[in-house]
């Protein structure tokens, strides 16, 4: 869920700064087009890594590239939200690690309760 708000506060950032309805279209193509090209080549190679380290390491450094958005709006820069954006689709795609987290966590959850 917070990858949403984050997008939608992304558009309205982009928007914001370009009043301009392109740079949200471009916005939005930097946002899914790595994990659209990328993906089926990184998700078995991300499959083999340790699950938990992916994470941590994805999530530090989305939250780093969060902060850059910051700086992009202090300077009026639109191109660093594009960039960021690229970056962000990068780790999203230690999703297939947190979803088999999530389901092994709901089976164990399952054997607990019984």
């Amino acid at each position: 869920m917070g990858d949403w708000f984050n997008q939608v506060a992304l558009a309205q950032t982009v928007l914001f700064l370009s009043n301009s309805a392109l740079s949200v279209g471009i916005l939005m193509l930097c946002r899914a087009l790595p994990s659209v090209i990328l993906g089926p080549f990184v998700g078995p190679f991300v499959d083999r890594l340790s699950k938990k380290r992916t994470m941590v390491l994805t999530d530090l450094a989305r939250g780093i590239i969060v902060l850059a958005f910051i700086l992009a709006f202090l300077l009026k820069q639109v191109w660093i939200l594009y960039v960021g954006s690229i970056s962000i689709s990068f780790g999203k795609e230690d999703c297939g690690c947190r979803m088999e987290t999530i389901d092994r966590l709901y089976h164990l959850q399952g054997r607990v309760g019984r």
